[in-house]
């Protein structure tokens, strides 16, 4: 998981929260406003959004919940193309 960036990530109207786990020391570590949770008002639906990076890949995971009662998940990706200029000789 990572830091979420208002406006960047989520609405900048979405609340914030710290996500914890347990580091190798066993020891919780705390990521801040690793969670954001957002109001979408085409169908008044609630959003939680976390972010986990992999390697070279965002992975966004979305959490929609409907008035009707039902659950809508999204996953999505997105590659971070990192370019290293390597001059020989």
């Amino acid at each position: 998981m990572v830091s979420l960036k208002p406006v960047a990530d989520c609405p900048p109207n979405a609340a914030f929260f710290d996500a914890y786990y347990a580091a190798q020391d066993g020891k919780p570590d705390q990521i801040s406003n690793a969670i954001c949770i957002t109001e979408v008002r085409q169908d008044v639906s609630l959003v939680v959004r976390i972010v986990s990076t992999v390697g070279n890949y965002d992975y966004i995971i979305d959490w929609n919940f409907k008035p009707s009662g039902s659950i809508k998940l999204g996953v999505s990706c997105a590659y971070i193309y990192i370019y290293i200029y390597d001059r020989l000789g």
